[in-house]
Order: C-alpha cells, then structure tokens, then sequence
C-alpha cells in the first residue's frame, strides 16, 4: 500500500511539475516570471492555477486567458495572489 501511495504522489508530481513548465513558458512568451501553484482534482487535472508576481493588469488578464483555454479551466480557476506580508 505504501509503494503504490508513493507511486501516486510522484505521477501528481510529475503531471504538476508539466502544468507548471506549460505556464512558465507561456508567462516567459511575455516576458514574466511568476510563481505558480497548480492544483489538480482527483482525476489528475488541472483544478486551479495561483500565479503570484508584478504584473500589469493587461498582461495579467492576457496570460489569464491563455492559461485557462490550454489547461480547459474556467477564468475563475485562474487565480492571482498579490498577499503580500507586512514587515512590521
């Protein structure tokens, strides 16, 4: 049971890791370089994307689109995280 737990996690991995290099290359297409969390469903696809980084809303909205029609999710599914801590 173990062995095949491990096995699991490491084909998510390896498909997360692909969704991942799919985003960064269409970001690196226009000049960015953001952070990237792929979240997949039970079935192993794309559930939702977080981006994180200094984007203009243009380009945001542009690299939105193009992530949610080559991943088939939802706009809503791309998600852009600009949280940022305080340092006090």
């Amino acid at each position: 049971a173990s062995g095949q737990i491990q096995s699991e996690n490491a084909r998510a991995n390896i498909i997360t890791d692909s969704y991942c290099a799919y985003i960064l290359n269409e970001a690196a297409a226009l000049g960015l370089s953001p952070e990237v969390c792929v979240t997949l469903n039970e079935d192993l696809m794309p559930e939702s994307v977080v981006l994180r980084g200094a984007v203009s809303p243009g380009v945001r909205q542009r690299l939105s689109k193009i992530i949610a029609e080559g991943l088939g999710l939802g706009e809503d599914d791309v998600i852009w995280n600009d949280f940022h801590q305080s340092s006090a």
